[in-house]
């Protein structure tokens, strides 16, 4: 394996443990959306200049509210 000098330093411990922390606070899901459902929420989204994953949060907050 060939080591590459390029005046950047990497703290792999360091970044093991920002990586861990960003793996427990943040989940992933594959969630299956019918593919007619998923073109019309992205068109919206499109309209609205909005991304998916916020929108979905909202909703989430929403449903444990109440």
């Amino acid at each position: 394996m060939a080591l590459i000098k390029s005046g950047k330093e990497f703290d792999k411990d360091e970044n093991h443990d920002k990586l861990k922390k960003l793996a427990v606070t943040n989940q992933q899901y594959t969630l299956r959306i019918p593919e007619n459902l998923y073109k019309q929420v992205k068109m919206k989204l499109v309209k609205e200049n909005r991304k998916l994953r916020p929108v979905l949060i909202e909703m989430l907050e929403q449903y444990i509210k109440t």
